[in-house]
């Protein structure tokens, strides 16, 4: 039971954050704010890790595939790794005076 409700939980999730994230786009590129169109990048983002997660819960729940929970969770911190990554550059090129 604990697994459908998770599933249910994620596929909402999903939704909400895709559907967030489109607005903040079409809101940021309406205001021509650079700010507002990064944070629908990461609700986007959002989005696409709570289908990951859901696909690895729902085979393991449904179909009994251990391993596919894991997997999801590996590919999580993969995103979540490049993710900081990108940030991390993005902000060293911000640091760097304009010549």
């Amino acid at each position: 039971m604990i697994g459908i409700a998770g599933i249910a939980y994620l596929a909402v999730t999903a939704v909400v954050m895709l559907s967030l994230g489109a607005a903040k786009r079409a809101t940021g590129r309406r205001l021509g704010s650079e700010p507002l169109a990064a944070e629908a990048r990461m609700s986007i983002i959002d989005a696409a890790l709570a289908v990951g997660v859901l696909v690895g819960l729902a085979a393991n729940t449904l179909l009994g595939w251990w391993w596919a929970d894991p997997i999801a969770a590996l590919l999580v911190a993969v995103a979540a790794i490049r993710e900081g990554v990108e940030n991390l550059e993005e902000a060293n090129d911000l640091s760097q005076p304009a010549v």
